[in-house]
C-alpha cells in the first residue's frame, strides 16, 4: 500500500479552498491510479471515501464510474479492480452490467445483461401477478399452504410472500362464517 496526498497536484497544502489528507489505496498500476484521480475529481469526493465502506449515492456512482472506465479504458479484470476499491470481483461485474444496461437502454441492438432488460422486468412482473392470482383463487377455495404450493409447483416460501401481498392490496374473504345450504 502506498501513502498519496489527494489532490496530488501542486505543493500548497489546500486545492480549492479543500484541505488535502493522506490517503491509501492497494498497490495497482498507474494507469488505475491515474482513472481514480480522474473520477474522484469529476465527482468532487475523496479517494478514502470511494475505496471506503460507505454507500452514499454519490459514491456509488463515482464508484460505478470508476468501474466502467477501467473496464472500458484498460485491461484490468474485474478482480483487479475490485481488489482497488476493496470489493469482491462480482460486485464489479454486477456494476459493469448495471451502467452498461443504463448507457444501452435506448440501443436495442446493443449488448445488454438480460437481467436489467425491461421486458424481463415486466415478464418478471406479470409472472408475479399470475401467481398471485392463482394463490389467491386457491386461498378461497380452503387449500392450506402446501397445498398451493403442490398444486403450482412452488415453494411455500413463495406461496406465504404472495399471501402477504394479497393481504396488503386486497384480502381474502372470509367464508368461515357463511351458511352454505
Amino acid at each position: 500500500m502506498m501513502a498519496y496526498l489527494f489532490p496530488y497536484a501542486g505543493d500548497d497544502q489546500t486545492a480549492n479552498n479543500k484541505i488535502r489528507r493522506a490517503f491509501t489505496v492497494p498497490s495497482c498500476s498507474s494507469v488505475l491510479k491515474k482513472i481514480l484521480f480522474e473520477v474522484c475529481e469529476k465527482h468532487d469526493v475523496q479517494p478514502d471515501d470511494i475505496v471506503g465502506p460507505s454507500r452514499e449515492d454519490k459514491l456509488i456512482i463515482a464508484r460505478q464510474d470508476f468501474i466502467w472506465r477501467c473496464r472500458e479504458e484498460t485491461n484490468a479484470s474485474f478482480p483487479r479492480i475490485g481488489h482497488v476499491l476493496n470489493r469482491d470481483h462480482s460486485t464489479m461485474v454486477y456494476h459493469y452490467h448495471y451502467v452498461r444496461a443504463l448507457r444501452c437502454a435506448g440501443q436495442p441492438h446493443a449488448k445488454r445483461n438480460p437481467k436489467f432488460a425491461p421486458e424481463k422486468l415486466q415478464k418478471d412482473q406479470k409472472y408475479l401477478t399470475q401467481r398471485q392470482n392463482a394463490v389467491r383463487g386457491l386461498l378461497i377455495r380452503g387449500f392450506t399452504n402446501s397445498e398451493i404450493a403442490a398444486e403450482l409447483g412452488i415453494s411455500t416460501t413463495l406461496v406465504k410472500q404472495a399471501k402477504v401481498v394479497i393481504r396488503k392490496l386486497s384480502p381474502v374473504p372470509d367464508l368461515s362464517n357463511k351458511i352454505v345450504s
